[in-house]
Formats: C-alpha cells, structure tokens, sequence
C-alpha cells in the first residue's frame, strides 16, 4: 500500500508504452528503408555501405531509448537519481579499468567510422586477415574472406597493423616478359613490337604510355617485355583485363608467323 502510494502508475504505463511505440516505430523505418536500398539499382558496394549504417543507427537508437526509458522509470517510481549517478560513475570507473581492452575496440571503431580508412565492401588485407569488410561494429569488424568464411576481428586489430585497402586502387600495373622462338629475320620481330606497341596504344582499358620493347636476345629466343598500367579496381577485373591482353598478345604473334618459346614471365 505504501509502495503504491509513491508511485505514479500512470506515468508509469504512459513511459512503458511510450517507449514501445518509439521502439516499434525504429524496427519499422529500418525494414523500410533496408527494402527501398535493397530496390536501388546501385552497386553491390553501395548497397552494404548503406545496409551497415542502416544497422549501426537501428542499434544506437534502440540502446538510447532503453537507457531513456529506465532513468524516466526510476523517476516516477520516486527513486532518488543522484545515488544512481554516483553509482552509476564508480561502475563506470570500474568497467573501465577492466575492459581497458574494449574500450581500445571502441575507439578504434569510432575512428574507422569517422576516418574511413576502409568502408564496408572494401577488399583489405591486415596481418593476417584478408577478404572483403562486410560489417564494421564499434567493437568489431566483420570480413569474407576468400573461401567464403566470416572473421570476426576487434577492430584494434586494424588500427595497430599495418592495413592495406585494395579498394582505394584505381589502377594496377602489368609487366609480362615473354620469348619469341628466333624467327627468320629482325624485321619480324620488330613488326611483333610494333604491333604490339600499337594494339596497347589502341586499348581502352589502358591508361596513357604503355611500352612494348625487345628487351633481350638468347640462343632460342627474342625476348620481348611489355609494361601497362590497366584501368581495374578489383582483382577479377584485373585478372579480365589481363586475360584479354594475353590473347592479343598470342594473336599477334601467330598473325606474324611466330611462335612462343617457354618460360615466359607474367606479372
């Protein structure tokens, strides 16, 4: 009886229901705005960039309104909130010097949150971890890597390694040194380098000043190198371009009358 007097049961299920309709209310902009990203015709990067800022605000929002609803909980119940502040500090101290661990875990999240030394479908590489960012917590960082497995790392493991991103190349470079069996003049290897050079020259997915030169002369073959640098930002697309590039490569030889000796050099 005593007890009911003291609290205000009304303001108590005003609070209570409150904050269940706040809490309904997020869960509902979330799905929503997770389906119309999911509908975008954006690429797949985009689409996870979004979808774990989409999850980061969901959990903030949720975890405000708990601590919100408890400290207005304890109001109307008439609990004195000054103890629960004191309290509150000498849990938080000591949390602190307990968990000096995760609060490195979180710094470091909030950093690469706001730093952005990679974002979520960024292809990385940090001691031993590589793969693609699929999710980045304020404790952890989740990556694929490439058989397909999930690692889950604390993002301290980032900040203290030295981190390489793939993502941020927007061009990488390709050197390929290869032997020309001795055909039966000069003139027709340097009809293969001219040809060479100018199918490079010609091709859109290189950038400016490619070389293709006869770099060596050995007893079985002529040694021709080519360097470029391709317009590709991924592996796969690297791997693409350079197959298509092998294959021009190989038709000019054989539309010259040549042949390919062994022990050629791609890289």
């Amino acid at each position: 009886g005593c007890l009911l007097k003291e609290i205000n049961a009304v303001e108590i299920a005003w609070i209570v229901s409150l904050s269940i309709v706040i809490l309904k209310f997020i869960t509902v902009m979330y799905r929503a705005l997770s389906a119309v990203n999911e509908q975008k015709e954006q690429g797949n990067s985009d689409q996870l960039r979004t979808e774990s800022l989409l999850k980061r605000s969901r959990n903030f929002l949720r975890m405000l309104v708990s601590i919100l609803t408890v400290l207005f909980l304890a109001d109307a119940m008439g609990l004195p909130l000054k103890p629960l502040w004191t309290s509150l500090g000498f849990i938080t101290i000591a949390f602190g010097l307990a968990s000096q661990e995760i609060a490195k875990n979180f710094l470091g999240g909030m950093n690469m949150i706001f730093l952005k030394p990679f974002e979520v479908g960024d292809r990385i590489k940090a001691n031993n971890i590589e793969g693609i960012v699929t999710d980045i917590g304020l404790i952890h960082t989740r990556v694929k890597g490439r058989e397909n497995e999930m690692i889950s790392a604390p993002n301290s493991t980032f900040i203290d390694s030295t981190l390489v991103n793939f993502s941020t190349r927007k061009a990488r470079v390709l050197r390929m040194k290869f032997g020309v069996s001795q055909p039966d003049d000069i003139e027709t290897i340097k009809k293969i380098v001219r040809d060479m050079r100018h199918s490079l020259e010609n091709n859109s997915i290189i950038q400016d000043s490619p070389r293709a030169n006869l770099s060596d002369i050995s007893l079985r073959s002529f040694e021709i190198e080519i360097f470029c640098i391709l317009r590709a930002t991924s592996h796969s697309e690297f791997a693409r371009y350079r197959e298509q590039i092998l294959c021009d490569m190989w038709k000019i030889v054989k539309d010259n009358g040549g042949q390919f000796a062994f022990d050629n050099e791609v890289g």
